[in-house]
């Protein structure tokens, strides 16, 4: 690997995103179900890590948590920089 596209890499944040419940319901309600397919704006972020590695270790086998790359597209569209 080149140590340009190794440094571009070390760059990326990893943010551990926690999916809405279904329906829009308050976040007080504590819901089994959640709505993986919610456009990422509606999810939470719970954490942010410094390698992929380290945000899946945190999810562990959550199914209602997903990380995502600083860099991805779907990412990026749904959270502007400020």
């Amino acid at each position: 690997m080149k140590f340009r596209y190794a440094a571009a890499l070390a760059l990326l944040d990893w943010y551990l995103m926690t999916a809405p419940p279904p329906g829009g319901q308050p976040s007080s309600v504590q819901s089994v179900k959640a709505d993986i397919k919610a456009p990422l704006s509606k999810w939470t972020i719970v954490g942010i890590f410094p390698s992929k590695k380290a945000c899946e270790a945190q999810r562990g086998t959550n199914t209602k948590q997903r990380c995502f790359a600083s860099e991805d597209p779907h990412f990026r569209d749904n959270n502007p920089p400020p």
